[in-house]
């Protein structure tokens, strides 16, 4: 992570991403965060992004921390 990523995320923004998977495990987080789901267009483009395996992971990180 980038000094501007971590900045960007200690003041609740979005940090500036450009890998595909950076930017749905960002979107997943903020969604689950939110809303506590997850819609699913965001969950087509991470599935799509990270597979399944790696997406049920960062889910059940989530929910557990």
């Amino acid at each position: 992570m980038t000094r501007e990523m971590i900045d960007a995320i200690n003041d609740r923004k979005r940090p500036e991403m450009t890998q595909a998977s950076e930017i749905a495990i960002w979107e997943v987080a903020d969604s689950l965060a939110g809303k506590r789901a997850l819609d699913d267009a965001t969950y087509a483009r991470a599935l799509a992004a990270l597979g399944e395996q790696r997406l049920i992971d960062l889910v059940a990180t989530l929910f557990v921390t």
